[in-house]
């Protein structure tokens, strides 16, 4: 049985104020509704709550989210499972002290005595460990959004494209409030290159004709290709070329999935003007202050677990079959962060990072979306010419000539450089028996 540390508690008459309570919510609500007195934790005179009324709005939290642990036979075999309600009250609902958290408990537990007598069930007991409802290690078991986005991959891949309003509605929930995440803790999901920054971008080449021909029209053949010679990528769908790129030589280079003995040419970029980019790379590690005593928190703790996976979702390896189905999201996604978010491209990490980097800000992706306002010009002899010299074989990232809506990015005159591959490393994993199985189901609904 766990033994309970001894502490002075306060008594459900003393006065709180705001100041001592560290939840945004609940603090709002004792400065605005509260009665001025000296406070019993600080000592300070403020607007104020009773102890019996703060926790009257933790029991209504605590109840709606939280759920006992009942003992098991062998649980003395294995670390003890959940948390105390004291540290529950403490650092997850009110984000207060020990004390007073102790207090909230103690209070809690003198006012369920009469059930004991009565030989009722008591909810908060000190002896006990609690954890969220419907979770597993600390975390809920389902998310609305996780089955919002697998509707949107369904319906994207497999059933519409166009002209459907539904897709529009899921993204505009999945994305809702992405741009005002900023608090104290955490920084906006941006990305701002300003006109003194660098970049880089690449791509592969056979052999020395390779080299010949693209050295001959720097910078244009390091450029995004002609919208009409387009393959498309992981965000940009056939026919309309965007700058990828990268924050440094290194993930250029290993984006470009080159092999062994392979050669790889770069460039050297900057911006004409400052561009904002949403850096999916801070949305991942970014977990807003949400109070737990807002109305709709659980579907905001829902989209934001969500979000925090989302960046794994779109840097996720794709094999070269899979490509043509498989990259329609994220090029759906993208044309909607550039037209309805208004943001100038992306950030995000290169899948083929090693978790283990220590400057993960240099394995950093770039994708710079195309601002076009006016027609396009008709290609010149000379345009052509260049065309017909770079039409290579190439993958998502290779990199051709296209002016028409970058005319804001300059190349770094004598930055061409060329690197050669001379060792690569792999990591695998066993995936069962049932791995071609899945992959023989998901071709037949293609």
């Amino acid at each position: 049985m766990k033994k309970e540390a001894k502490m002075e508690k306060y008594n459900a008459d003393d006065w709180i104020c705001f100041d001592c309570i560290g939840d945004k919510l609940m603090r709002e609500k004792v400065k605005s509704e509260g009665k001025k007195h000296k406070c019993i934790n600080c000592e300070n005179k403020r607007s104020s709550f009773k102890l019996s009324e703060i926790a009257s709005e933790v029991d209504k939290v605590f109840k709606k989210y939280y759920e006992k642990i009942e003992p098991r036979k062998h649980d003395y075999l294995f670390p003890r499972r959940g948390r105390d309600p004291i540290k529950i009250i403490n650092e997850e609902i009110l984000r207060t002290n020990d004390k007073l958290s102790h207090s909230i408990v103690k209070y809690f537990e003198e006012k369920e005595k009469e059930k004991i007598k009565t030989g009722g069930n008591i909810f908060y007991d000190t002896q006990n460990n609690y954890k969220r409802k419907n979770s597993i290690f600390g975390k809920p078991t389902s998310n609305t959004y996780t089955h919002m986005w697998e509707k949107f991959e369904n319906k994207i891949k497999y059933e519409k494209r166009y002209f459907y309003d539904e897709i529009n509605e899921i993204l505009n929930k999945i994305f809702k409030n992405i741009t005002d995440i900023k608090d104290d803790k955490n920084p906006k999901p941006c990305k701002i290159i300003n006109t003194n920054d660098h970049f880089y971008r690449a791509r592969t080449i056979n052999d020395v004709n390779d080299y010949k021909k693209i050295e001959k029209d720097i910078p244009e053949s390091i450029l995004p290709p002609p919208n009409d010679i387009n393959k498309g990528g992981r965000m940009n769908p056939p026919g309309i070329s965007y700058f990828y790129g990268g924050l440094s030589e290194e993930v250029c280079v290993t984006e470009m999935k080159q092999n062994i003995g392979g050669l790889v040419v770069m460039g050297e970029f900057k911006t004409t003007k400052k561009l904002k980019l949403l850096d999916f790379t801070k949305i991942e590690n970014h977990y807003p202050d949400i109070s737990m005593f807002r109305k709709d928190f659980e579907n905001v703790e829902n989209q934001w677990r969500f979000l925090n996976s989302f960046h794994n979702i779109i840097t996720k390896p794709i094999m070269p079959y899979e490509k043509e189905i498989e990259y329609i999201p994220t090029q759906v996604v993208a044309e909607y962060i550039s037209e309805k978010l208004n943001y100038d491209g992306i950030v995000y990490s290169s899948s083929l990072m090693s978790e283990n980097s220590k400057d993960k800000e240099k394995f950093k992706n770039i994708v710079i979306f195309p601002k076009i306002k006016q027609k396009q010009k008709k290609e010149t002899s000379k345009q052509k010419e260049i065309k017909q010299n770079i039409m290579i074989d190439f993958t998502e990232q290779d990199n051709f000539k296209m002016k028409n809506g970058f005319d804001f990015i300059n190349y770094i005159k004598d930055s061409f450089k060329v690197f050669k591959i001379n060792s690569i490393k792999y990591e695998y994993t066993y995936e069962g028996d049932n791995y071609l199985k899945r992959l023989v189901n998901d071709n037949e609904k293609i």
